[in-house]
This record gives structure tokens, sequence and C-alpha cells, in this order.
């Protein structure tokens, strides 16, 4: 049995008061190893993992960060790393502190953001399509600019994604005006990174309720509630599967029926996931368009691990591929991890997130949760910490960690 080494000890850190900072350790021994991290010599409650991410701020400037590392045979206590903060102090990446929310461009506190659907290109340019159909990025220096205006909306949760190329693809829902006579509609657009679009036809002015896209061909795949479409580059769009009427079916193409289908995410084998909330079920689509289930029991709603028999999901609300290959789901408040198995595992539960609508997983294997009010990072074997925004609080405030507050947030996406 070999003692636990550590073979990269912690470095000294510096962040943004009220940003995100992180410890992390590389250790090396028997297995399994466990850690523990301490605040100079305390244990912090929570930090079990190899790294330590938390919000940076006044008290913890100066204070020395190690870990206790375990195994069976002995432990070993790393060098201490400490935090400094940025002279700039407390930030705001982009939007003011007092005007609220609106659609202003310029740098840092001098622009205004509203609400709306975002995902990250290749370049780390947050995207943004709002629910009144602007399409604006923000630079990782926080400079704001409106890419393009007018694609319309206003009566429904955009979508958007992102494939390789940094070209966007955004869908909004709209009303022509506010009588029983005026009619709805729906746009939907590729924006190349160099904010050149391009309409798709073929819309049929149906509410599209999730977005993801094929980067080697371009097909789009539409989650229209009862089935899901394909769309070719050329706007040749077909039903892929599902009946177009509630339901519940397995099979292959349009023998298949969804109930109230809603996220959905592409796997690089082609397979599609799909969040069926109508029937509790993750769905899966082969790349041949065979629908199984994947997980949960059809027409049965609760919440309950694998470990304690057949899986249970009570209110899927969104879903995501991280980079294992595994799903992470939302679920009424809990955020669960469904293996390439279909076995469940709840990760984090609390009745903060009921109203968490977005998810997504980086390539650090973090998750990230978009709730109502604000967005959460999940490390891995650590609870959720504060990333923007305020998780019980609503606002139309922004600035950076815990002072941003979101109204009406909808949906995250890598």
């Amino acid at each position: 049995m070999q003692d636990p080494s550590i073979l990269v000890q912690p470095n000294d850190t510096s962040a943004l008061a009220g940003t995100l900072a992180r410890f992390q350790v590389v250790a090396t021994g028997a297995q399994p190893i466990s850690y523990q991290w301490l605040r100079n010599g305390v244990e912090i409650p929570g930090a079990t993992s190899a790294q330590y991410v938390f919000v940076a701020g006044n008290d913890l400037a100066g204070e020395g960060f190690s870990v206790r590392v375990s195994n069976a045979e002995s432990s070993v206590v790393s060098t201490a790393a400490t935090l400094s903060l940025l002279a700039q102090g407390t930030g705001v990446l982009a939007g003011s502190l007092d005007q609220g929310a609106g659609n202003v461009d310029g740098r840092g506190s001098q622009a205004q953001i509203s609400e709306g659907a975002v995902a990250i290109d290749p370049t780390g340019n947050l995207l943004q399509i709002t629910r009144d159909g602007l399409f604006r990025k923000i630079s990782p220096n926080g400079v704001v600019s409106t890419v393009l205006r007018g694609r319309g909306g206003g009566k429904g949760d955009p979508s958007i994604a992102v494939d390789n190329t940094g070209a966007a693809y955004i869908a909004v829902y709209g009303k022509t005006g506010e009588t029983w006579l005026d009619s709805y509609y729906t746009i939907l657009e590729r924006i190349t990174a160099d904010g050149t679009f391009s309409k798709y036809s073929n819309t049929t002015n149906e509410y599209i309720s999730g977005l993801a896209v094929d980067s080697s061909s371009g097909t789009l795949y539409l989650s229209m509630g009862n089935r899901i479409d394909r769309m070719s580059p050329q706007s040749q769009r077909s039903t892929w599967v599902g009946s177009g009427s509630d339901g519940y079916a397995n099979g292959a193409g349009t023998r298949a029926a969804f109930k109230d289908a809603k996220g959905i995410a592409l796997a690089k084998n082609g397979d599609l996931f799909v969040a069926d909330t109508g029937n509790h079920l993750i769905r899966r689509v082969s790349a041949a368009g065979v629908v199984s289930d994947f997980s949960g029991v059809a027409g049965q709603a609760g919440f309950r691990d694998s470990a304690f028999g057949p899986a249970l999901f009570d209110d899927l609300k969104a879903l995501t591929l991280a980079p294992d290959g595994s799903l992470v789901v939302l679920d009424n408040g809990s955020v669960r991890r469904v293996a390439a198995n279909g076995s469940v595992t709840t990760l984090y539960k609390n009745e903060a997130l009921a109203s968490a609508y977005g998810v997504a997983v980086n390539a650090k294997g973090e998750i990230l949760i978009n709730t109502a009010e604000g967005i959460l990072l999940m490390p891995p074997d650590q609870s959720p910490v504060v990333l923007a925004g305020q998780p019980i609080s609503y606002g139309a405030v922004d600035g950076s960690a815990i002072q941003a507050r979101f109204t009406g947030l909808r949906e995250v996406t890598r």
C-alpha cells in the first residue's frame, strides 16, 4: 500500500471580490484517496474534492488554505496557499448596478442587459438572444455589442444553440399584435461569428421548446412538444420522430409519441436525448430514428434514485450532456446525473432550485445551473456556489457574482 503524496501543491491565486476563485491539488497514492480543505487549519464543511471553488471576499484575503489528503495508510497536509484580491475590487462585467435591465451597448457599467437565452461561443464570448429579439455579444472583458436587432419575439422563451464554428442558431416566438385576430410567428435563424445571418423558412409558426445542432452536417433538431423535427441548412424540414399528438409510445419514426417534450441534447454518436416531461421520462432517439425509454418509468411521477429501485422523475425541465457522456438533468429542485446505463443519482437537492430551467456542464465537469434569479456553479463533489445573481432574490441588477440579480432567466447552454 502506498502512502498519499502530493505531486502538485495548491498555488496562490487572485480574484476580484465577489467572483469565483479556486485552489487545486494533485495527489497520488493507494486508492481511495479523500480530500479535506482547511482554512487556517480548520476544516471547511463540504470542501472534499481535489479542487476548492468559492466566492472571493475581503474576509478571505490573506488566509491560508491547505488540503489534507488521506487514504487507509496515512494522511498528508499540503502547503498553504493564499488568496489575493485584485486592486479593481468588486467590478461589473456588463451592465449598470443602478439603471436596471435594458439594451444599451457599452463597456462594463455603461451597458444594460435584459433577460434572454445564452450560450458560449468557441472564443469565450457570451452570445445572447433576448425575448425582444436582440442578438448580443458580451466579450470576456465586458464589452457589450448588439450584433443584430429586430429578430422578433416577445411571446415565448427563446432558444439558442452554438456549433463548433461559433455560429449561433436562435429561435424566437412572437405575435403580430395583442388581439385574438393577430397571428403567432416563429423566427429561426443562423448567425455566423461575423454577424451574417440567414433565415430558415418552413418554421410553421409553432413554438420551439428546444434546439440542438449537429456541427458536422449543420442539421438542426427542433423540440416541438409532441414530436422532434429535423431541418437541413437549406430549410428542408421533416418530422423525424413523434406522432404529432400527445401520448406515449416507443418505436421508429412517427410511431413514437411524446408528451410535452422540452430540452434536447445531441450526443457525438448521433443519439438524441429528450426530456419527455409529460411522460416523466428521459427518452433516447437513435441515429436511425428509433425511440426508446432511457431512464424513468412511463407515466409515473416521483423522486427516486436507482439505488432504491427503478428511477423516477417528477418534473423534468432541462438536460445536458457532460464531457464523460453522462446526462445532467434538472428535476423539480434537484440536480441529477444519469449514467450511460440509465442509472440515476441525485447530486444536489434544494427547494430553491425548483424554478431552475437551464443547465450546462463545462469542460472541467462543473455544472452550471440557471435559476430564475441567477446562475450557480457546482464543482464536482461540491455544493453549488453563486456564479452570478442571487438565487433567492428577484431583480434586474448587473454585477459580479452575488451582487448581480436576474429576473426570469430561462436557459443556459454550453
